[in-house]
């Protein structure tokens, strides 16, 4: 199992993308899909942000990827082209917008 575990101890530090949700109204973290259409399918559960935190971790290669942050109740936010380093933590702040609803 040792070398598994080295493994993922080299993998600590990145390379991948770090994302925080949260509302752009109130600064609130937010619990949300962190959807990466390109590697994920519908037959893999969604990876989704913390809701103490909003935050999301995810081990990437260096490279650009289209990721979808959505939420009900909020408008889905698309961002076609993220670019993740070689080296350590991509940070991404994300704000998601409440869904204004007609009168």
């Amino acid at each position: 199992n040792l070398p598994g575990a080295y493994a993922l101890l080299d993998h600590a530090a990145g390379p991948g993308l770090a994302v925080k949700v949260f509302d752009a109204e109130t600064g609130d973290p937010l619990e949300a899909v962190v959807w990466l259409p390109k590697i994920e399918n519908e037959m893999v559960d969604r990876r989704r942000s913390d809701a103490v935190f909003g935050r999301s971790w995810r081990l990437l290669n260096p490279g650009e990827y289209k990721i979808v942050i959505s939420r009900v109740g909020y408008e889905t936010l698309v961002l076609p082209k993220v670019e993740v380093m070689g080296e350590g933590w991509t940070s991404l702040n994300v704000e998601l917008r409440p869904v204004v609803q007609d009168s």
